[in-house]
């Protein structure tokens, strides 16, 4: 968010996305580890889940594949609770220095 401010882009950026879903978080709520997946690592979610291969730790592979993942999987099950608005990030940051000496937690 900071850099997205620093190079005059944050109001194109919250005109386009209105937050974020951390999917790892989703993804342990979802399947379980041993039973479902083998781990949580995007690779083989998109293993385990989709049962493709795909191109991993390319950039755009990667947010392609994490993307498909998301609608065909979690997009159903996932709610509000799940998602970070970017208000979130702007409260949390005002927040940051009572955070950090534990004062707020």
């Amino acid at each position: 968010m900071n850099q997205l401010a620093k190079y005059g882009l944050l109001e194109q950026f919250r005109n386009s996305v209105s937050g974020f879903i951390d999917t790892l978080k989703l993804a342990k709520k979802i399947w379980k580890k041993g039973s479902d997946v083998e781990n949580f690592k995007q690779e083989t979610l998109i293993k385990s889940i989709l049962k493709i291969d795909y191109d991993a730790h390319n950039a755009v592979a990667d947010v392609t594949s994490l993307q498909n993942l998301y609608e065909e999987t979690m997009a159903a099950v996932s709610s509000s609770k799940d998602v970070f608005t970017l208000l979130y990030y702007a409260c949390k940051s005002s927040l940051d220095p009572l955070l950090k000496a534990k004062a707020i937690s």
